[in-house]
This record gives C-alpha cells, sequence and structure tokens, in this order.
C-alpha cells in the first residue's frame, strides 16, 4: 500500500524547523529524562565560571571583649564551561516512511508527553521523535564516557576496538573526572577484577554489601542531602531488587510508578537504574575477554554532575531537506555539549 504521507513534506519551512528545534531542546535539555538525573543549563557561554561553595563549618563562640569570633573562610570551588559542538547527519530513504510513521504511532501511545506541541503534524512529530531519541542516548553516552585522549585497546586504550573514537574524543566524561578526582571515598567491586565476562557477573546478594560500603564512605553532608540519590548499573539494581523481594523488606512490595520506575530505594534514597551505561559499557568498553568496570556506583547529588549546552532554546543548525534525486530525507543537526563533576564530598563511588 502506497504511503498516505507525501514524503516530499519532510522538507519543513524556516518556521517549522525553528518550532522543532526548540521542542528538542525543551524535550532533551529542560524537561526530559535528562533532567531527573543531572542538572541541565542551557545558554552557557565557552569558559563560563561554575562555582560550587561548601557549607559553613559549626561556629558562634562566646563573647570575648566586643569582637565576635570570625567564622571560617567560604570555600569556593571553581571549575568551567567547555561545551564542544557535536554534529550529525541522519539520512533515511522515502520508502521507510510507511514504517517509521507506525513506529510514531507507538511511540506517542507509551510516551505522549514527547509529542506535545505537534499535534497534528505528524511529519513533524517523525522528525522530532528521531532526533530526540537519538541526542539524548547520544548526550548520555558522551556526557558519561567521553575521554579526551580516547584510544582503542589495539592502541593502549580502553575503547572497543573498531571505536569511531571521534565520538568520544571532545572532552573528558563524568566517569574519566570522577576516576581522577582521588578524594571521593570509593569502593572497590571485586567482580569487575574478574578474568572473563563471565567471572564479572555480581555475585548474588554483593549488591546490598556495595550499597552499604558506598552509603558508609558517604559524607555526612551528602547523606543528609534530600535530593542524594544512587545510580546504578542494571546488575547491582536487579540483584538489590531480588533481594527486595526474597527478604520481604518493605513487604517485598515496590509500588510501580510512572515508565515502570519501581521507586527502589537504598537508606532512603532513589535508585536509578543506569541501563545506557550497560549498553555503553559492552559496545564501546570490551576488550574481546572483559568490559572495564562492568559494575559501578555512584551516589550523588545531580546538581554535582551538570550537563549544559550553549543552545538557548533551541537546536543548532536543524536543516531538514528531502532530495529527489536519491529519493531520501537529509536531517543535519548540531549542538554543544559539556558535564562538569562538582565537589569531591558531594560523591561517593564503586566500581
Amino acid at each position: 500500500m502506497a504511503s498516505k504521507f507525501d514524503v516530499s513534506a519532510i522538507t519543513l519551512n524556516p518556521t517549522e524547523v525553528s518550532e522543532v528545534a526548540k521542542i528538542i531542546v525543551e524535550k532533551v535539555f529542560e524537561t526530559g529524562l535528562l533532567s531527573a538525573e543531572h542538572e541541565t543549563f542551557t545558554g552557557i557561554q565557552t569558559k563560563a565560571q561554575i562555582l560550587f561553595l561548601e557549607q559553613l563549618g559549626i561556629g558562634g563562640e562566646k563573647l570575648v571583649g566586643c569582637t565576635p569570633a570570625e567564622l571560617e573562610s567560604l570555600k569556593f570551588t571553581e571549575k568551567f564551561w567547555n561545551p564542544f559542538p557535536h554534529f550529525g547527519r541522519m539520512t533515511h530513504c522515502a520508502t521507510d516512511e510507511n514504517r517509521l510513521f507506525k513506529i510514531l504511532k507507538n511511540a506517542k501511545n507509551v510516551y505522549p508527553d514527547l509529542f506535545e506541541g505537534f499535534e497534528g503534524d505528524q511529519v513533524k512529530e517523525l522528525v522530532a521523535a528521531l532526533l530526540i531519541s537519538h541526542i539524548e542516548e547520544s548526550i548520555r553516552a558522551k556526557s558519561w564516557f567521553s575521554d579526551e585522549n580516547a584510544a582503542t585497546y589495539a592502541n593502549g586504550g580502553n575503547f572497543t576496538n573498531g571505536t569511531n573514537l571521534n565520538i568520544f574524543n571532545q572532552n573528558n566524561g563524568l566517569w574519566k573526572q570522577i576516576i581522577a578526582d582521588a578524594l571521593i571515598p570509593r569502593t572497590t567491586i571485586s567482580e569487575n577484577t574478574g578474568a572473563t565476562k563471565v567471572l564479572q557477573i555480581l555475585t548474588a546478594g554483593n549488591s546490598v554489601v556495595y550499597l552499604k560500603s558506598v552509603w558508609d564512605k558517604a559524607d555526612s553532608r551528602l547523606k543528609a542531602n534530600t535530593e542524594a540519590q544512587f545510580y546504578v548499573t542494571p546488575e547491582i539494581y536487579n540483584d538489590f531488587l531480588w533481594q527486595v523481594a526474597q527478604n520481604e523488606i518493605n513487604g517485598g512490595i515496590n509500588q510501580t510508578l510512572k515508565n515502570g520506575d519501581t521507586g527502589l530505594t537504598f537508606m532512603g534514597k532513589k535508585i536509578i537504574k543506569k541501563d545506557d551505561w550497560f549498553r555503553n559499557i559492552t559496545q564501546y568498553k570490551d576488550n574481546g575477554t572483559v568490559y572495564e568496570l562492568p559494575n559501578r556506583i555512584v551516589f550523588t547529588v545531580k546538581e554535582n554532575i551538570p550537563i549544559g549546552t550553549l543552545n538557548e532554546t533551541d537546536l543548532t543548525n536543524l536543516r531538514v531537506i528531502f532530495d529527489p534525486v536519491s529519493n531520501t530525507n537529509i536531517i543535519d543537526y548540531g549542538y554543544f555539549l559539556d558535564a562538569v563533576f562538582g565537589e569531591s564530598y558531594l560523591a561517593s563511588v564503586a566500581y
């Protein structure tokens, strides 16, 4: 059956492209899933200063003479945004339109909020959906696993042989920054040192051991922060979920929330399952025998792992055209990105 959509209509006019670009920035950086895990900033400037301020210690002394005792000095930590441009092109044949619109229909049923602003305009919905999903997944990978010195295992690095290193070598991601920061409390996950991928599988029950160790080593200020949460790889999450059910902690009941979130917590702090870490580790951190640190935990607050972009209200260089010669739809895009790790005392990790 011929498509009821005119594929040439994928060529959006400048006003429509601008609408799509604004929705992409809103959904990815401002209100999307990223904003639940990271503090997100738009409209940042290159080399703009980020200030992190430690809390003042206990003070207030008995008055001696007429001058109160001076409090300790404010302790600032400064870092700087250094966003790099990321550009890409998505090309798909016009004969794919039927299947793409079917996928779009299913996606609208599962994630209705994603398509607000494009009601009744399936062409713009399609363009936005393709880019939002792709860009968000890319940002997750780049924000956590980028490395300015990225190299494959064959060349002495820690990226899977054959990896396109240009995806990851613009700046240093959060994991590179975390591992380099010796002041962050850390726990060693023994399974990560296994000589094979099978031996790297988490031992049943060890999720509780590692989560407790991360908690015990965390700064009291982090523990007291109501926004603190655990970010964990899927094996740790699934093992802990099973321990909860098996041992009837909280009655063995986990309330199912929106998008399948179980509401799982440890010591009253939310646990976020980082499936994207697993996907990226198994795809890009595989030397053929073992994965690099397949089991990981980060306990922090999202303000301590911010993600920023120069793009303030829309996506840079978004262009959508239809090429009648090759019968293909071409989507060019560009955005700026950086991820910065903040204060050492506001994190505790295991890997």
